[in-house]
């Protein structure tokens, strides 16, 4: 769930939509940030779990002890209570929660993302581009939403709409490592390699060591075996290799059937002293552990999996596999 947050403290006086769809509060000063916080967890785990009727109940406690006030803790609960409320399929309820948001900060971009991707969902696409074009006019420079936009769109079957965004994306203006870096990743997701290929150069000049990645995966689709390794190696010797980088490194792995060097990839970027993308790195090294053969291994992470995220129905539809 993205999140942007100026950590100010905001207050309802004066306005009463959020506090009305969002927090239905009940008037009484309960003392207890910490109970405010167990409920929020607890309706996280409940939500996970897939008993969104027990998340909502969770969650409306925990707004419910706000005290009259709306802060960063209380917008967070309202995102999880809209997520909720889309799972549950109660998806007019969503979009109100998502209608306050907006209408309490106009200028908050996931706010109007997350509601065009519900719209999208349901086949509105007026409504959901509306609401698209909004978002990355508020975070105009923010390369992962066009790209996010993009994959919505792109999944649902709206292409030509979809290109809209990664050109849009492609506008922006800037020559530093960042913006050559997604440049090229654009370009590449355009299927424009030469131009990948040359922004992403670029990036490498700039010191962005990330870019050798997105190289080595062009090489790769050119079948220039020496080049893409060269990139691979050059990443790898790096001091800012990351475990999103190795991420990329074990899924082209993983595509080539190299299975035992792709769960290689997963392990260390497992251990990196940063992690960012564990849920996704976990799952892949699970799926690389069984290619392997290492089915006791596999069982024994994804029960681990399981415990911190109960509602994976695709690692529980794994579980089963591996448990024949």
């Amino acid at each position: 769930m993205r999140e942007k947050r100026n950590g100010k403290k905001y207050r309802c006086a004066g306005y009463l939509c959020l506090a009305a769809v969002c927090l239905a509060l009940s008037g009484c000063a309960q003392s207890g940030k910490e109970q405010q916080e167990e409920y929020k967890q607890q309706g996280i785990v409940a939500m996970a779990s897939g008993d969104y009727d027990q998340a909502l109940d969770l969650f409306g406690k925990a707004l419910d002890l706000s005290g009259g006030s709306v802060g960063a803790q209380e917008i967070d609960i309202c995102y999880y209570k809209a997520a909720a409320l889309y799972q549950a399929g109660q998806i007019q309820e969503a979009i109100a929660v998502y209608d306050a948001l907006t209408e309490y900060d106009e200028q908050n971009a996931d706010a109007w993302f997350l509601r065009g991707s519900i719209y999208a969902g349901q086949r509105d696409l007026e409504k959901a581009l509306e609401n698209y074009r909004q978002a990355v006019k508020l975070d105009d420079e923010n390369y992962d939403l066009y790209i996010g936009i993009y994959e919505n769109l792109n999944a649902l079957g709206y292409q030509e709409e979809a290109a809209e965004f990664l050109n849009m994306a492609l506008e922006i203006e800037g020559d530093g490592a960042y913006n050559c870096l997604n440049r090229g990743r654009i370009y590449m997701i355009l299927g424009q390699y030469d131009a990948a290929e040359k922004a992403l150069l670029k990036a490498v000049d700039k010191k962005e060591d990330e870019a050798r990645v997105y190289l080595a995966q062009i090489y790769t689709l050119q079948q220039d075996a020496d080049s893409a390794q060269k990139m691979v190696d050059a990443y790898l010797e790096s001091k800012n290799v990351s475990s999103e980088g190795l991420t990329l490194l074990g899924n082209m792995a993983m595509d080539a059937q190299d299975y035992a060097q792709a769960l290689e990839y997963y392990q260390q970027g497992l251990a990196c002293a940063q992690v960012t993308n564990a849920r996704e790195l976990r799952k892949n090294e699970i799926a690389a552990l069984e290619r392997c053969g290492q089915y006791e291994d596999a069982q024994t992470k994804l029960a681990e999996y399981l415990e911190d995220y109960p509602g994976d129905q695709v690692a529980l539809q794994e579980q089963q596999l591996l448990t024949r």
